[in-house]
């Protein structure tokens, strides 16, 4: 089946308010303008790329950021038979042919297909957006690292788990403040934000300025995700597509981010040459083989495929397939965080894996010469629009 792309790139706040009229920032919307036509760079020939804010005539310079946009997309559309439709155009899809693929399904999202025509049996969270809604908090990714920890402390390679101290929720300023009168480097996290977005890291904060931030998530969303912070010596992830039948693994994925969360580059390479990235950096601060390091990676992803389709085997649908990254990092005493987050959404990781796959298998001299203009020294970066 051929794909609609869509890339909402607000939909983590998006879920953070879970109104059917939201409407993000004007810096957000802007982006989202500038930003429209990003899928054309993991897109397949003869996909179909939505321009989400085409009926929006309350935005300031939308066409102007779109066209600017456009430009810089222009030639991997035309070379890829990509189309580029409005949401006008919605309601004359055969979805026979055609499924929809956002960046991530909330409930803002939903409304407008619906509401520009969209048949409810072909928006695969139409149904059950509360449970997606649930599933895709930080709270969901701290039962998933407790359940992961439990498991590997039966097994012999705990050793590598045992540095990380539970993942904790507050419903209290007061408890936050607890926590890092404790520790001292805490984050703190919204349920609902994503890219180093919706968190804080303690290190230059006082006391004051913690208490006010965890006291406006609080009132928002209900609470906060706090947790120790490690000495990290690299983030690294995994990607999956989940199906009907199951979670497909496709692939490590390896990035950047900054010391206090915030996302900044993806590597690009086959998922055989970030795994051996991974592995080296766990043999070189653990002191542990190669062989060893292959084993755990081994064991991690078994375990994350098993608990993947047990906590979200309720969304794998017929009308799409839902991807989703699990993020995680390797500190200087060579543990293996299993779980940071997850992702319940397509993430830059996946874009790099198929970014790679695309340059690589391309028999296109043009497509393949557009797509390494966004490699960068070997990592994936969002062109500066």
């Amino acid at each position: 089946m051929r794909r609609i792309h869509i890339y909402n790139l607000d939909h983590d706040y998006s879920l953070g308010d879970n109104s059917p009229n939201y409407t993000p920032p004007l810096s957000i919307r802007k982006m989202r303008n500038l930003y429209a036509c990003f899928p054309a760079v993991y897109a397949d020939k003869g996909d179909l790329i939505l321009y989400l804010d085409s009926e929006d005539n309350n935005l300031p310079d939308k066409e102007a950021c779109y066209k600017k946009g456009f430009e810089t997309f222009k030639s991997l559309i035309e070379y890829k038979g990509i189309l580029v439709i409005k949401l006008r155009d919605l309601s004359t899809i055969n979805y026979n042919i055609y499924r929809i693929e956002p960046w991530g399904w909330d409930n803002s999202l939903v409304f407008q297909l619906i509401r520009h025509g969209v048949p409810n049996n072909r928006i695969a969270m139409v149904s059950n957006l509360d449970a997606f809604r649930k599933a895709s908090s930080r709270q969901t990714s701290r039962l998933f690292f407790k359940d992961m920890i439990s498991h590997f402390s039966n097994t012999d390679i705990n050793q590598f788990f045992t540095e990380f101290d539970e993942i904790e929720t507050a419903e209290t300023a007061d408890k936050v403040v607890d926590f890092y009168k404790r520790h001292r480097y805490i984050y703190v996290k919204a349920p609902w934000s994503s890219s180093g977005r919706g968190l804080i890291f303690t290190d230059e904060l006082n006391e004051n300025q913690i208490r006010q931030w965890a006291t406006g998530i609080i009132r928002k969303q209900g609470s906060v995700i706090i947790e120790k912070a490690y000495k990290r010596v690299g983030d690294f992830s995994t990607e999956w597509i989940l199906t009907q039948t199951g979670a497909k693994f496709m692939g490590y994925g390896m990035f950047e981010v900054s010391p206090r969360g915030k996302y900044h580059s993806n590597y690009v390479g086959t998922s055989s040459e970030l795994k051996n990235r991974i592995k080296n950096l766990i043999c070189l601060y653990s002191g542990i083989t190669d062989i060893s390091a292959d084993m755990i990676l081994t064991q991690l992803t078994a375990l994350q495929k098993e608990l993947i389709e047990k906590y979200f085997m309720e969304f794998g649908h017929v009308q799409t397939e839902l991807p989703l990254g699990i993020d995680m990092f390797i500190t200087d005493k060579g543990s293996i965080h299993p779980c940071v987050e997850i992702n319940l959404r397509r993430t830059m990781g996946h874009v790099a894996l198929a970014l790679n796959e695309q340059i690589r298998k391309s028999n296109n001299n043009d497509i393949r010469q557009e797509l390494c203009k966004f490699v960068e020294d070997g990592t994936l970066k969002l062109p500066e629009i």
